[in-house]
């Protein structure tokens, strides 16, 4: 089987992008390496993101499907903290879910199943 292991970005902030995955969205430190300005978060798939600070790049239709078992309490959690969505929890051509971006600007997909389905 070939699957991802991990991606590297280019961030504004690696201890700012490092605290906020993990705060907001559940992913565990991975690695801190503050002389090369970089950090590594990894989820519960072993999925792993490394930030390392340089320019950010524009990326239009680059986005990152982050799949979560209650979209609708995830959504709620960031909406008090302060996140701003594109757009809150609807059917859309890749799923059920909420669309918002990080502190980079990078598009981030939250999707789980529609409320009361028994797919999503």
């Amino acid at each position: 089987m070939t699957r991802v292991d991990h991606i590297t970005l280019p961030v504004k902030d690696w201890r700012a992008s490092r605290d906020w995955y993990i705060a907001n969205l559940g992913f565990r430190l991975a690695a801190d390496m503050p002389e090369q300005m970089t950090a590594a978060v990894r989820d519960d798939g072993e999925f792993t993101l490394f930030f390392v600070s340089a320019d950010v790049p524009s990326c239009p239709g680059l986005s990152f499907t982050l799949d979560v078992e209650d979209v609708h309490a995830v959504h709620q959690r960031l909406t008090q903290r302060g996140a701003a969505f594109e757009h809150g929890p609807q059917a859309m051509d890749w799923g059920y879910g909420a669309e918002l971006r990080d502190l980079n600007g990078y598009s981030l997909r939250i999707r789980g199943k529609a409320q009361g389905a028994a797919n999503g």
